[in-house]
């Protein structure tokens, strides 16, 4: 009872959970879906109100040519053409006044279509007007002085040339009356007398008349003078106009800002961005690694392929035995590995083997205890080389010692494809190995393992192929070894070439030199290595496992990090 009551809570659990996140995500769904049809609707209306106000701006521009062309031709008309159009012009100020809508508070509370555009057209187009007409008024009473100002200043002109000719007339008269009666004009009460002083008196009232006539004139010619330098060419105002556009700018920003703040909009905006960088770095990826690839294989690895080969240790003896197979071994085959391999410990001698190979050994006694087999555990391989053993996984291992003749047989517990070989080393001979390969030695308590470094750096084969140290193992041991599918072992003869990941190692005499591997789109596509090993030598040996880097990624982009760390390894020749 109880088990069926957790099913059925487990499953509304579930169910509960699931109905969320359904939920969940539909909500999300729909929420990103108005937030891109509202970035689409603000990025038309965007574009639509950056458009008309540009369409507005060219607009003004033609207005104001017409109206300057429209004013220049008025200019020259008489007053009642000014007048004329000046009406005109109040009538479709009036006109377009009524057509106009709501006014700008209506379009922001609404999705936005041409009719906003027009709306400001209307604006702009009253406001030209506008200043058109405030133009011609004041142009009006400069017209009339241009006009009639002439017949006026002519008029003063001739009033002033009267008064003047009768204040000659004048003096004239009061000259020949005093020459023909120079007595009887000085004699007060006379009739002479009474005329000289009333010439006299006149004479003062047209000196006045004359000054006011030509006080009158000079103004006149003053204020025409002043009407034609006070006109000024039409000119629109552009700040009047530019009030006129601010409530569109207003709303261009408004409209922009929401664009911006919306969720989806900065995304697209982040998006525009990057992402030509973004198509570069994906483009170098892909072209980058195989520009490298060509440059390599057509060129740099025949180049090296010419090289002369380098031997290792070309003084030391490059014999193999194969012999600790069992009685049955024959050095001349080719393959002596298998699946598992049961190696015999003398008196004298200790094994030292990882841990996931040890299959099955003679029942151990407890350390330091007499018996006939004993094991322990070391924690490297060679202190001499910690990183090297660490690196290789060579730590941990377990030792294990026997009083007499023992039989301790190797396999692989974790990895199904991996067979052991066992490859002898004699006295006086050495061996390049990887220790990668190795899980574990046979060698005599007496004469501990030997391992000794050896770096090529002056050579073209080791830089190209990241083969910069190599680790050489001295007899007398026998070293045990894993590989894919099997191990080989074959003699170096006149020369042979194998894929260099397949390389386990090779005897310490022996010419070794790197040959390109024929195809480049297997190389390209990551199939295959770039170089192939090629060994040289009647006394000299190699070894290699059947099915090399079983596993392991492979492209045209390389293997990543992991190759990173297999080339670093590789350097240190492990």
């Amino acid at each position: 009872m109880l088990n069926l009551v957790e099913a059925v809570g487990g499953w509304l659990v579930r169910t509960a959970l699931m109905f969320v996140l359904v939920s969940a995500l539909l909500v999300a769904g729909y929420w990103m879906q108005d937030e891109v049809r509202a970035y689409r609707r603000l990025q038309g209306e965007v574009a639509l109100l950056t458009q008309g106000k540009a369409g507005i701006e060219q607009q003004v521009r033609e207005f104001e040519q017409a109206a300057a062309a429209r004013v220049k031709a008025l200019a020259q008309a008489p007053a009642a053409a000014l007048d004329a159009r000046i009406a005109t012009i109040v009538q479709e100020i009036s006109r377009l006044a009524l057509e106009q809508k709501d006014g700008i508070g209506f379009f922001t509370s609404v999705p936005l279509g041409r009719g906003v555009v027009d709306h400001f057209k209307r604006n702009v187009e009253i406001e030209v007007l506008t200043q058109e007409r405030d133009y011609l008024l004041r142009l009006r009473p400069f017209l009339a002085a241009t006009h009639e100002g002439p017949a006026q200043l002519e008029a003063f002109r001739r009033i002033h040339a009267a008064a003047y000719a009768d204040y000659l007339a004048n003096q004239e008269a009061q000259r020949v009356l005093a020459e023909n009666h120079p007595i009887a004009t000085l004699i007060i009460g006379t009739d002479l007398h009474a005329r000289l002083r009333k010439l006299r008196q006149d004479a003062v009232a047209l000196i006045e008349k004359n000054r006011r006539a030509d006080a009158d004139y000079r103004f006149k010619k003053q204020v025409i003078d002043a009407a034609a330098a006070a006109r000024k060419p039409f000119e629109l105002s552009s700040e009047r106009v530019a009030a006129v556009l601010q409530p569109l700018d207003a709303l261009i920003g408004e409209r922009e800002k929401s664009r911006l703040g919306n969720l989806a909009g900065r995304a697209l905006e982040r998006w525009r961005e990057v992402w030509p960088t973004a198509a570069a770095i994906v483009l170098s990826i892909l072209l980058v690694p195989i520009g490298i690839k060509l440059l390599f294989f057509f060129v740099l690895a025949p180049l090296v392929a010419r090289r002369p080969p380098t031997s290792v240790m070309p003084g030391t003896s490059g014999t193999i035995d194969l012999a600790l197979r069992g009685s049955d071994a024959d050095a001349a085959r080719p393959a002596f590995s298998a699946v598992s391999q049961p190696i015999a410990i003398d008196a004298g001698q200790v094994l030292l083997i990882h841990p996931q190979y040890l299959q099955s050994m003679p029942s151990a006694t407890q350390p330091g205890a007499q018996g006939e087999t004993r094991s322990d555990t070391k924690l490297l391989l060679d202190w001499s080389y910690p990183l090297s053993s660490l690196a290789a996984g060579l730590l941990m291992l377990t030792r294990v010692r026997a009083a007499k003749r023992e039989t301790v047989v190797v396999s692989s517990t974790t990895d199904p494809i991996n067979e052991i070989g066992v490859l002898g080393v004699p006295e006086g001979s050495a061996v390049v190995f990887q220790p990668r390969n190795l899980v574990g030695v046979v060698c005599a308590e007496d004469k501990p393992l030997r391992i000794t470094r050896h770096w090529r750096l002056g050579s073209l084969h080791a830089w190209m192929t990241l083969q910069l140290r190599y680790l050489v193992f001295h007899g007398p041991v026998s070293l045990i070894a894993k590989g894919g599918r099997g191990i080989r072992v074959e003699k170096a003869e006149a020369g042979r070439a194998i894929n260099q990941e397949a390389t386990i190692g090779f005897s310490a005499n022996v010419l070794y030199s790197t040959a390109r591997s024929e195809t480049f789109l297997a190389y390209a596509l990551g199939q295959q290595p770039l170089f192939k090993d090629r060994f040289a030598g009647d006394a000299g040996f190699y070894v290699y496992e059947e099915m090399p880097g079983f596993g392991r990624k492979s492209g045209i982009a390389g293997r990543g990090l992991e190759g990173f760390t297999d080339s670093l390894m590789k350097i240190f020749g492990l």
